[in-house]
């Protein structure tokens, strides 16, 4: 689902070219990350990555590694970003897709930007938006006093 848009002039060209059907690889068509973040936001973060899918044949038969970085503020923001780039990837052809099968546009749906300053209402306090970025805020001082 979150791979292409249908539709969509790259994945045309993606589909014609993807290492399937060059016979690069015939398991995966793309490049898959794999990583675990603990506590990315604070001064002693943890950022578990590698190749390896921690199933039997990755960790006993293939050739697959595993990295465990602790402490590294820069590499656990370069992969929290990440994490919240694909989040969105996925989240947008999620939207794009119910909104193809129900066949009308909902403006009102939140992946649609607001014209006006009315989006800002979902921020204030006690609203589930505002209550996630404290969470981080939150997280990001924890560890600074």
């Amino acid at each position: 689902m979150g791979s292409y848009i249908a539709n969509n002039e790259l994945y045309k060209w993606v589909r014609e070219t993807n290492t399937n059907a060059l016979q690069l690889n015939t398991h995966v068509m793309y490049i898959h990350t794999k990583f675990l973040l603990k506590d990315p936001l604070s001064n002693d973060p943890i950022v578990v990555t590698g190749s390896a899918n921690f199933s039997q044949a990755s960790t006993n038969e293939n050739d697959e590694n595993m990295l465990i970085i602790r402490g590294n503020t820069r590499v656990a923001d370069i992969y929290f970003t990440e994490f919240f780039r694909l989040f969105n990837h996925y989240y947008f052809r999620w939207i794009a897709r119910k909104l193809s099968e129900q066949g009308s546009v909902d403006f009102d749906n939140p992946a649609f930007l607001k014209p006006n300053d009315s989006w800002t209402e979902q921020y204030k306090a006690g609203k589930y938006k505002r209550k996630r970025v404290d969470i981080f805020v939150n997280m990001a001082n924890a560890d600074n006093g």
